[in-house]
């Protein structure tokens, strides 16, 4: 989706990263806020906060590992 410059938007790995850490929370919200759907989201927010964790410790490693 281009922005108003008809730029391409773009994020970073670590805005993707804040993402997934967003919709987990987001998740895990809504598994409180709805007890019917609490063994659906449970693991979906696990998941999510998983992929949000790995994200950052990819980027960081990354950046330790590096030579300067």
């Amino acid at each position: 989706m281009p922005d108003d410059r008809g730029r391409a938007l773009t994020g970073s790995r670590p805005a993707v990263g804040i993402g997934f850490a967003v919709a987990a929370a987001g998740a895990r919200i809504a598994a409180a806020l709805d007890p019917q759907r609490t063994l659906l989201l449970m693991p979906l927010a696990g998941a999510l906060w998983v992929a949000a964790f790995l994200m950052v410790a990819l980027i960081q490693g990354r950046r330790l590992l590096t030579s300067r």
